[in-house]
């Protein structure tokens, strides 16, 4: 009985192991093509600290105190784009892939508000989560 239980936490870890790798280069190749970008040093540090803590999880979870505050700060950022999303819903949702160079402000908002979005879905797995303990 140990045995499989010891086999089948080191397939979850191996697992975890592979999703860290793919998800931390993945961010370091959004990370990279935000060079273009009208802010690129404010994306490079966000997709970037991404990376960092998805490349931490393939040893260990990263620390509550490093993500926590940074999945906040994004939340608060991407609470403060609502308003623009808002106002290109109410026109119609255009196309924000039309163009790479946004034409208008609130492509640019909307694109920033999806891309944190993104970030934030992916930070969630790495949040320390209870042990649920049965009632006796």
């Amino acid at each position: 009985m140990r045995s499989c239980i010891t086999t089948r936490h080191s397939k979850q870890r191996q697992l975890m192991r592979w999703i860290a790798a793919i998800l931390s280069l993945l961010f370091l190749l959004f990370a990279a093509l935000q060079w273009n970008d009208p802010d690129p040093l404010v994306w490079v540090t966000v997709y970037g600290l991404t990376a960092v803590l998805w490349l931490w999880r393939w040893w260990a979870p990263p620390p509550w105190w490093l993500t926590l505050p940074f999945l906040l700060l994004l939340l608060i950022w991407w609470l403060s784009l609502l308003p623009a999303v808002i106002d290109w819903l109410r026109l119609g949702a255009p196309s924000l892939l039309g163009s790479m160079k946004a034409e208008s402000p609130h492509i640019e908002l909307v694109r920033e508000w999806g891309g944190l979005l993104l970030v934030m879905v992916a930070l969630l797995p790495l949040m320390p989560r209870r042990n649920a303990t049965p009632a006796p």
